[in-house]
């Protein structure tokens, strides 16, 4: 599966990993590169979705520095994986592992952008 097509087929968690990547939390991204078994996967994605939920839910009026306000407020606005695309990806890195190892490339190459 291409780049692109993981990015059009799962921007829930493009944009979880995203948020591990500006905030320098690579452990979940490195277990997902790392991972052996769909066991270790769901353990890396879980870790990752709930350290972005706790991010996008953040209360930012309580924020002083301006550049981080306006980031939290920027985080507010991405969406998170629903049900249905947590499903999904599962279902794929059951049949292909490998997407669990682009995933974490295509977190880390975007890190900039």
């Amino acid at each position: 599966m291409s780049v692109q097509r993981l990015l059009e087929k799962y921007p829930g968690f493009t944009n979880v990993l995203r948020i591990l990547v500006e905030d320098k939390v690579y452990t979940p991204i490195d277990k997902l590169a790392r991972a052996l078994n769909q066991t270790m996967v769901r353990t890396a994605l879980y870790e990752a979705l709930r350290y972005a939920m706790t991010e996008v839910r953040k209360d930012c009026s309580s924020i002083s520095d301006e550049n981080e306000r306006k980031k939290c407020e920027k985080r507010k606005k991405l969406t998170l994986p629903n049900e249905e695309e947590i499903n999904r990806l599962l279902t794929e890195i059951e049949k292909d592992l490998s997407i669990a190892q682009k995933l974490a490339l295509l977190a880390l190459s975007h890190v900039s952008r």
